[in-house]
């Protein structure tokens, strides 16, 4: 586990996470403005890529109180190729809750104190 916040647990994405990922990947509502839903094995074949990533730019978004998958945040190359982005994909029974301001705060937090990335961007789609 890297933190938790008052509702959520964030920890390196792990293949033990692939399983519940997944359903990002698969649902219409999470991929509407992110290229599309994708078939459940690209799905795991992405999720397979992030989880063996030793960068440790992706992380596993749990709810405290039950263990239930929320969601993957991720800090990749922007295409621009001078900033990282912080990115966020959440299960729509999740969303409007403020757990991605809760989260995000938290990793800013964290990203800042350990020095991780220096310059990042987000962008909205």
């Amino acid at each position: 586990m890297i933190h938790s916040t008052q509702r959520c647990i964030i920890h390196h994405l792990s293949s033990a996470d692939i399983p519940d990922a997944i359903q990002l990947f698969t649902n219409k509502q999470v991929r509407k403005y992110l290229g599309g839903t994708l078939t459940e094995q690209q799905a795991k074949e992405k999720l397979c890529q992030w989880a063996n990533n030793q960068d440790g730019r992706y992380y596993c978004i749990r709810c405290r109180y039950s263990n239930a998958f929320i969601g993957i945040v991720s800090v990749t190359d922007h295409h621009d190729g001078k900033y990282q982005e912080l990115s966020y994909q959440y299960l729509p029974q999740w969303w409007e809750q403020g757990i991605a301001k809760e989260t995000l705060h938290e990793l800013l937090q964290y990203f800042k104190s350990s020095f991780m990335f220096a310059d990042l961007v987000a962008e909205t789609q």
